[in-house]
């Protein structure tokens, strides 16, 4: 299988890393991506690796959250999930976690296709990571054993980059992604900056549409499952012996395919164009499955 190797500190998981991941799986053409958690970046004394097992869960939640699918350590293979597309998965790997320091990007290489010897890595980077490359511990072999996958960073001339570093080795193997790339002020929403709790609470399954107030009937039993859903600012209210009333913001998007997933547990009340639209959907899929 061919591998992308996504590694980073992750100090948090944010929208931007997930939109990446997105597009490692839906554009790409990888089989696979593994996140990567690295407890210490040996080019950055800012992060320290004591804090290396809580953004690995912090890491684990998101992909959860957004991907639908279990995260596990490279040694669990059989918790590896499907992507809704059902092409690729996406691996939250603790690789990093039980190798010594430092953690010099080819060791984990070597350590992935010594544990995999059948798989394919490239490993994911930005521009700014390619143009400061020279500085990596064996960057050569990353370059002509592995390859790169580069995605674009706002201020670096990726393929002025890319050609520098050609006329070194034209064996190296550095493949630019056309991903789109955007400063953060100029995204809709995001002028005054990202609040990711409340980003990540509002948009479900990485849908980027705006939010707006969605109500819906729940049993009791799933409650801890909502917060962890949607956050702590749910509103519950009109609570019976077995169900209560939930009320969220989210996107219009992610909020019908959760509510398919769990439309054993859950009825949506409003917005009635959303509750139709719903319920069409899983009739027509009834009427698929229903033979």
């Amino acid at each position: 299988m061919n591998i992308a190797v996504y590694s980073g500190s992750f100090n948090p998981l944010h929208i931007g890393h997930l939109a990446i991941i997105r597009h490692m799986i839906e554009e790409a053409g990888f089989d696979m991506v593994y996140l990567i958690v690295s407890p210490k970046n040996p080019l950055k004394d800012s992060i320290s690796s004591d804090s290396a097992a809580d953004r690995y869960n912090a890491a684990v939640e998101a992909v959860n959250r957004h991907f639908g699918i279990e995260a596990s350590s490279g040694r669990d293979r059989k918790s590896d999930h499907q992507s809704p597309s059902g092409t690729s998965v996406v691996k939250v790997d603790d690789i990093e976690l039980t190798m010594p320091e430092p953690h010099y990007t080819i060791r984990t290489l070597n350590a992935l296709l010594e544990r995999e010897p059948g798989n394919e890595f490239t490993l994911v980077i930005g521009a700014d990571n390619l143009a400061c490359i020279r500085k990596w511990k064996e960057y050569q072999r990353i370059l002509t054993d592995f390859g790169v996958a580069v995605f674009p960073r706002e201020g670096h001339d990726l393929k002025s980059i890319r050609e520098e570093l050609m006329s070194e080795n034209s064996d190296y193997e550095i493949r630019l992604l056309d991903a789109p790339v955007k400063p953060m002020k100029k995204v809709s929403g995001l002028e005054n900056g990202l609040d990711l709790p409340k980003h990540m609470a509002e948009h479900i399954y990485m849908f980027a549409d705006k939010t707006e107030k969605v109500t819906f009937r729940a049993k009791k039993y799933i409650v801890t499952e909502i917060i962890d859903w949607f956050g702590k600012d749910v509103k519950f209210s009109n609570e019976t012996e077995d169900e209560v009333t939930a009320e969220v913001r989210v996107s219009k998007m992610a909020m019908k395919f959760w509510a398919m997933q769990y439309a054993e547990h859950i009825t949506v009340t409003s917005p009635e164009t959303l509750a139709d639209e719903i319920g069409n959907t899983l009739r027509t899929a009834a009427e698929k499955y229903g033979k």
